[in-house]
């Protein structure tokens, strides 16, 4: 089988491999709010970078879609694949899947073993807050479906706005900013004033 000897055993220091990687990995898991096993089983073809957006072919609810890509994420992804290409240059083309995310044999990500990996960061960063890889998706759904449910809801995949609701969590903070932002009485007083102006004029 083949593999990746100067991944494997290089120094810390060199491996771009996983640091590349495991950057890009995770900011698409948060920036498409996508299922691990959507993100694991993307090909090079999946990625349109003119046009920033990734397509879900296989998912849970079973029906493709696409989701754009941030800017943000879009270079991460753009650095990770220059790697992958240089790895996997002189790789035979019937071994190489077309995985975007390739594992250290260049095979498909095990999902355990890519949650251990984001656990033993998480300790590195000195980070105690329990976590599985649906935390993520349920993250990033909640940030979205508080500015706007229904574009959530396709982002998600999801059939019914119910089940996105299920990943939302309003918080004291929000509903403070919300309420300040639409300035119901505000809007109210201002518009009296307005009003008041034009009488005097």
């Amino acid at each position: 089988m083949w593999c990746l000897p100067d991944v494997r055993y290089c120094p810390a220091s060199k491996r771009s491999f996983h640091r590349d990687r495991n950057y890009a990995l995770i900011l698409l898991l948060l920036d498409s709010a996508c299922r691990i096993s959507e993100v694991l089983n993307l090909k090079t073809d999946d990625y349109r970078a003119e046009e920033r957006q990734i397509s879900i072919r296989e998912s849970k609810g079973r029906e493709p879609r696409a989701i754009p890509v941030s800017k943000e994420c879009a270079k991460a992804i753009e650095a990770w694949l220059k790697v992958r290409r240089r790895i996997m240059g002189n790789v035979p083309k019937g071994e190489d899947a077309g995985w975007i995310f390739i594992s250290e044999t260049g095979g498909l990500i095990d999902q355990c073993r890519f949650l251990k990996t984001l656990k033993s960061m998480m300790a590195f960063a000195g980070i105690e807050a329990k976590i599985t890889l649906h935390s993520l998706r349920r993250f990033s759904l909640n940030r979205l479906a508080k500015y706007n449910l229904l574009a959530a809801q396709t982002i998600a995949g999801h059939k019914d706005t119910k089940t996105t609701l299920l990943y939302t969590k309003i918080d004291p903070d929000f509903v403070r900013d919300m309420h300040d932002k639409v300035g119901v009485v505000r809007g109210i007083l201002n518009n009296k004033r307005l009003e008041k102006k034009k009488r005097l004029v």
